[in-house]
This record gives structure tokens, C-alpha cells and sequence, in this order.
């Protein structure tokens, strides 16, 4: 499919969180005669029962006090948190609840809150509703414009704005294999990328979309796998995820051992839990060795890497294919064995440790 390019794509302004933010928070502030049907739109948006109750008249504010969105009606407050192209960190859902400013708290308000995002993510505190792009992209569509109105002809493009980050994240995820790109491209400047003939992936060039949707990629193949994880973060725009197993104890301290699996990298490692403030001389040689013994030289791990500036150490391959050469069901099995392997060779770590080696 061709991509119409909109003034929002003209302006370079399509993958800015700000602009989609503010550009929600205008059309929720027109005058009723401008937005028929209000507060089915916030309702279809939240998932709220037909019956439920949402005025039309609505005071919106945005970037208040890290709150991205804020929509008050008499007795309800809707805020929206929106993520298009990072992950939320720190808990950011369940810091945020409590980022209603004084003037603005009211205990006899029932609150709703809603996390905005294109690839479909899931907020780490569950009393936020996902809201993805598309599901936005729907509610608006649904809504009668008025046809006499300058306003509409600014809503209808930002509509196929919305239309075309769906599209191409949409398009992604059914063929990953034909968007080399993605995980080709992410840890580069944009300077540095080459224009694509195909509108797709020019689209996610122009727009640097390769990270997130190597993010939601490792997401979807969590996710199809029954796999559970830890993490699933990037470092120099390449996406990993991370899976711990156990936790050992040693002299004093407690590390985590576990699977990493970045760009066509896997590497089994051993973490300090408090790794951020971690030291490498906490890492003992008894434990150092152990390790060694345990995962060095086998199943194909032949490069270790020693503990630098943390107290972390690994040791890595390479897979013989890039991602975007394999089928998404040879990936989930490859991962599922090797996370089988660590399993089993955990107990035989912990032993190793027990014996003073």
C-alpha cells in the first residue's frame, strides 16, 4: 500500500509524542457543535459501559505535572500517559497515579487511566487501560464530523497519520521478515540511513521507528513462547530482552544468573542484583570460575566476557541467521531450547559454588 503523506509527515512531526499529545488534547477542547458525540468517544476509548455516565463538557490540560493528558468532566478524571516510541521505566504507571496536582485532586472524582500506545504495550500497573493507536484511530473515525467546519479537514489528517503509523506497525508485525531494516537500522543516525524505494520502510526511516518495533517484536515472540521476562530494553538502539532464572548467593552477595538475546547475540550471564551500584571485585574468582566451568565452551558459547566497571560477566554467540532471515516459529524454538539449557545447568552452577571451585 502507498503511504499519503500528510502535513504532519510533511512537518517531520508524525513520531513526536508531544505533538500527538497536544494534537489529542485540541480536538478534545473544540466546541461541542465542532466534536458531536464526546463523550461516546471517551468512552469508547476507555471501554466504559453504554450506561455510564461522561459529560461533554470537558476541561483538558496537557504536560501537567509529568501527566501527559488530563481530562476533567464534573465527577470523572481521564489521564493518559502516551508512549509512542519509548517503553514505560520505573514504574512510571504507578508513579503517576499519584501526579495529579493539588488544585486538581478530588477524592469524590472516580479516575481512569489510560496507556497510549502504538505497539499494542502493556502498562506494568493494571490499573491503567491500554489504549493503542489504532484503537484511537478507530474512536476518531467513528465520529460524524462536521463536514462544514475548517477543523475537520485538520482532524482528517491527523486521522491518516494515525492511519499510516498503524499501517506500517500493522504491516511489520504480519511479515517481519520483509523489513530488514528495523534491525538493521536502529542503532543508526538518521544521517546515516539510506532512503528505502518502498513507502514502509521509508516511512519508518523518516520517522525512526526501528527500536520500538524491534521492542514489540521481542514483545510478540514473549508473548507467542509462554515466555517470561525481566526486561525488554535497548542499548544503542538495539532492542534486547533479558531473562532471569535464579538467584545465586556468594561471599556476602547475591547475583542473578539469566539470558540475554540482542540483535543475533545470546549471552548467558551473571548479574549483580544491585547491579547499578555494583562494583567487579565483588565478583570473586571462585565464582568467576564456576561459571566458567558451567557455560564456557559449551553449546556453542565460546567468547567470555569478564566483568568490567559492574560486577557482571557473560559468555556469548552469535546465531548463524539475522532475525529478519528467520521464520518467527524457528526463533521462539531456538529461544526456548536455550532457555532449557540454562535450566538445567543452573543447578549444576549452584553446586560448583557449593564446592568452593
Amino acid at each position: 500500500m502507498k503511504i499519503r503523506k500528510t502535513i504532519f509527515d510533511s512537518l517531520l512531526i508524525s513520531d513526536s509524542e508531544r505533538i500527538h499529545t497536544q494534537t489529542i488534547a485540541w480536538i478534545l477542547s473544540l466546541d461541542n457543535d465542532h466534536f458531536p458525540g464526546k463523550s461516546e468517544f471517551i468512552k469508547k476509548l476507555f471501554d466504559l459501559n453504554q450506561d455510564e455516565s461522561v459529560s461533554d463538557d470537558l476541561y483538558v490540560e496537557t504536560e501537567l505535572n509529568h501527566i501527559d493528558l488530563f481530562i476533567q468532566t464534573a465527577d470523572k478524571q481521564f489521564i493518559i500517559e502516551n508512549k509512542l516510541k519509548s517503553s514505560e521505566h520505573s514504574n512510571q504507571t504507578k508513579r503517576y497515579i499519584d501526579s495529579i496536582p493539588e488544585s486538581l485532586k478530588d477524592t469524590r472524582k472516580t479516575k481512569y487511566f489510560g496507556f497510549l500506545t502504538l505497539i499494542n504495550d502493556e502498562p506494568q500497573n493494571h490499573d491503567w487501560k491500554p489504549i493503542s493507536f489504532e484503537k484511537l484511530k478507530n474512536s476518531l473515525k467513528s465520529v460524524q464530523w462536521p463536514e462544514d467546519k475548517r477543523e475537520t479537514i485538520f482532524i482528517q489528517e491527523y486521522i491518516q497519520t494515525l492511519e499510516n503509523l498503524v499501517g506500517v506497525f500493522n504491516e511489520f508485525v504480519n511479515n517481519h521478515q520483509n523489513f530488514e531494516n528495523v534491525f538493521t537500522d536502529g542503532h543508526k543516525k538518521k544521517y546515516e540511513k539510506q532512503p528505502y524505494s518502498d513507502d514502509y520502510k521509508d516511512y519508518i526511516r523518516k520517522n525512526q521507528l526501528e527500536t520500538i518495533f524491534q521492542k514489540a517484536f521481542l514483545k510478540i515472540i514473549a508473548k507467542e513462547a509462554g515466555i517470561s521476562y525481566d526486561e525488554i530494553g535497548e542499548t544503542r538502539g538495539t532492542a534486547l530482552i533479558q531473562i532471569y532464572f535464579n538467584e545465586i548467593n556468594d561471599s556476602g552477595e547475591t547475583f542473578r544468573l539469566g539470558l540475554q538475546f540482542q540483535g543475533k547475540t545470546l549471552k548467558i550471564n551473571l548479574v549483580h542484583k544491585n547491579y547499578a551500584d555494583s562494583k567487579p571485585e565483588q565478583m570473586s574468582e571462585k565464582l568467576i570460575n564456576a561459571f566458567k566451568k558451567c557455560f564456557l565452551n559449551q553449546n556453542e558459547y565460546k567468547s567470555f566476557n569478564k566483568p568490567r566497571s559492574k560486577a557482571y560477566i557473560s559468555v556469548s554467540k552469535s546465531l548463524p541467521n539475522e532475525i529478519y532471515e528467520m521464520e518467527k516459529s524457528d526463533l521462539i524454538q531456538l529461544l526456548i531450547k536455550e532457555i532449557n539449557i540454562i535450566r538445567d545447568k543452573s543447578q549444576k552452577f549452584k553446586d560448583e559454588i557449593d564446592k568452593g571451585i
